[in-house]
């Protein structure tokens, strides 16, 4: 299947990626939303332990700290049984084989070069809205600027009034007294007298309360009103006097590949989209099977157990069950829920094995114990002449009661 044919499918149909390593994934989120509320399908969205921060304190309340919040993110990950699923079902419309970059031509200089091209602009408009932005701030603290300034220039005012001159001899002479001191003593009054100016000072244009948030600009306008308007500097002047160095500001700037993504910036022979042929399509063990030969290291004993288990993902599913089979799974194959598993706790735990295979009594037993501990109920799922068999296992004394369990027989 060609790029142009799919680019015209692109927001619509679902293309499941398949990776070099054989995993399964779906990266448009929309699509995922689709998967989760038309289709109950769950699958695994990736972890990320480096999440978005959060502030935590202790219980004295001295300090806070800082820690990152794990989270998930796209893409979510599916499993060969929910794969085969959603192609069989004709959900998904095909798979999206990726190809090594090691096995890949390089991008040739006209792509290099258009590449390069859109990453400057991308920089230059997020450096643009980054300088919105900093206006932006600037502007609604642009009565507690004009104060700051005030109050620095004034500061500066009682230096320069305060300013003595010093010989060499450890004497001084100050400006408006002719009499002879030590210049320890000098520093001493000068100090007192500098915080004397700088505390009236801050008295005197010291920060407002909350009600001038709420009255904006116009408490600093009427402040202000004695001095003459071209005296105020404008927000420009503000912005020019505050700003940085771009090289200064880059750091602050994200870095992204280059909008559009990702459909745009594939190389040549990156990406093949494939449809399943409509002899592969007729079952469940048709798809499972066409989807392990894409797949490297599939001996023939996995090949039968996993078209076993797609057989019975496709059985569960279709009772209309959300079952899991990507997450924690207390020593079975698959969770069953009996609704969307973010509301509602696993009500079985269910073991695929091949019809002639033997389960030792001490897996069985373990297995019971556990779904015991956790109050859900064991199920042994086999095929039997085509057709998918249940067996339900309860601990000896443990069986639920009738009003628990009803509407959740498998």
């Amino acid at each position: 299947m060609s790029d142009d044919s799919y680019s015209d499918h692109a927001n619509d149909d679902i293309f499941i990626q398949l990776s070099p390593w054989g995993g399964f994934f779906v990266w448009i989120a929309k699509h995922v939303e689709r998967l989760r509320r038309d289709h109950r399908i769950v699958g695994h969205l990736s972890f990320s332990p480096l999440g978005p921060s959060a502030s935590s304190s202790s219980s004295k309340g001295a300090s806070a700290q800082t820690v990152s919040v794990p989270s998930v993110r796209l893409p979510l990950q599916l499993t060969l049984e929910e794969t085969t699923l959603l192609l069989f079902m004709r959900i998904a419309k095909g798979l999206d084989v990726v190809q090594p970059v090691t096995r890949l031509e390089p991008p040739s200089p006209v792509s290099l070069m258009k590449f390069d091209e859109t990453l400057a602009q991308h920089h230059t408009e997020s450096m643009e809205v980054f300088k919105l932005q900093k206006r932006q701030k600037m502007l609604s603290y642009y009565g507690e600027i004009l104060q700051g300034r005030a109050k620095r220039k004034a500061r500066e005012a009682a230096k320069v009034a305060g300013s003595v001159t010093i010989d060499h001899n450890e004497t001084v002479l100050p400006d408006d007294a002719g009499k002879e001191i030590s210049k320890k003593r000098l520093k001493k009054s000068l100090h007192r007298e500098r915080r004397k100016v700088s505390s009236a000072m801050e008295s005197a244009t010291d920060y407002l309360d909350d009600d001038y948030y709420c009255d904006g600009l116009e408490a600093v306008v009427a402040d202000e009103d004695s001095q003459p308007s071209e005296n105020r500097p404008t927000l420009e002047e503000l912005t020019a006097s505050t700003g940085c160095k771009e090289a200064e500001m880059a750091k602050y700037i994200p870095i992204h590949r280059p909008r559009p993504t990702p459909q745009e910036w594939k190389r040549n022979g990156e990406h093949r989209y494939l449809i399943p042929p409509e002899e592969a399509c007729a079952s469940v063990e048709k798809v499972a099977q066409w989807l392990l030969s894409l797949t490297p290291n599939s001996g023939p004993v996995t090949i039968e157990s996993a078209v076993l288990r797609c057989k019975v993902f496709q059985s569960l599913w279709s009772k209309g069950f959300y079952i899991t089979c990507s997450a924690a799974k207390l020593g079975g194959n698959f969770l069953v829920y009996q609704g969307d598993p973010l509301f509602h706790h696993a009500s079985h735990i269910v073991t695929v094995l091949t019809p002639h295979s033997r389960i030792s009594l001490s897996r069985l037993s373990a297995s019971l114990r556990i779904a015991n501990s956790v109050r859900k109920v064991l199920v042994l799922a086999t095929a039997d002449n085509d057709e998918v068999v249940y067996t339900s296992m309860y601990w000896t004394g443990a069986r639920p009661l009738a009003s628990d369990v009803q509407n959740t027989q498998i």
